[in-house]
């Protein structure tokens, strides 16, 4: 019974000595180290809030530095303006009346007018032409007939301007093909037989590939021979 008794006894003590050791393991934080934590998180806010402002007041000095900046280069700017004596007028332009001349009366009697474009001013340069007529449709499929200048008369132009491209059509003397000139004239006569005003021009002859007339000096001597010649040439066909 006794040896029963001790053994309890030590079971106990042994037991009681468990729970303080659980106890123990739970270590305390010391107060040192508590304050020493509060005081790092405060320093850390306090870093945040002190870098927040110096960002905000470096951010209004870059705005007052620009603003100043824009400020002097628009002083700069008027000095210089004042400096060259640049002075913008105000223009009065008096309004005077359009003579009644012929030439006016002539301009007043076009009235509104269309161009029959990419159809006689269509070219195809590099290759010899077999049919001079196959140009009228290098641009679009369609070409210009007499049903669409009378549906642009009935609809209220009054003029039509046809543009012509005449150098694939000349010959070395630039000689225009007869063909091509038929052809044109068939459409000058559709627009002035249904009472309409044509306006017929020399068009894309002017780039060197044409052989025609180019504005530089180098062609000077061939373009005003090409001129001449096809002008001499309309003049003779649709004179009058």
């Amino acid at each position: 019974m006794r040896k029963m008794k001790r053994v309890k006894c030590i079971a106990a003590a042994l037991l009681a000595l468990l729970v303080i050791l659980a106890g123990c393991g739970k270590a305390a934080i010391p107060a040192t180290e508590t304050t020493a934590g509060v005081e790092e998180q405060k320093s850390s806010s306090e870093e945040v809030t002190e870098a927040a402002q110096e960002s905000t007041a470096e951010a209004e000095s870059r705005e007052e530095t620009s603003a100043a900046e824009t400020t002097e280069e628009t002083t700069e700017g008027s000095t210089a303006a004042e400096e060259r004596n640049i002075v913008i007028p105000e223009l009065t332009i008096q309004e005077k009346e359009v003579p009644d001349t012929e030439a006016m009366r002539f301009v007043r009697a076009l009235g509104v007018g269309f161009n029959a474009g990419n159809t006689f001013d269509a070219y195809i340069d590099g290759q010899k032409l077999e049919d001079d007529t196959v140009t009228e449709t290098a641009w679009i499929p369609e070409k210009l007939t007499k049903e669409t200048i009378q549906a642009y008369h009935e609809a209220g132009f009054t003029s039509v301007r046809i543009p012509v491209s005449w150098h694939n059509h000349v010959s070395e003397d630039y000689t225009i093909s007869e063909a091509w000139l038929n052809r044109v004239q068939e459409a000058v006569d559709w627009a002035i037989d249904d009472g309409m005003y044509v306006i017929l021009n020399i068009h894309h002859d002017n780039h060197p590939e044409a052989n025609a007339f180019y504005p530089d000096s180098a062609h000077l001597e061939q373009s005003k021979n090409y001129v001449k010649a096809i002008w001499e040439q309309l003049a003779a066909r649709f004179g009058g």
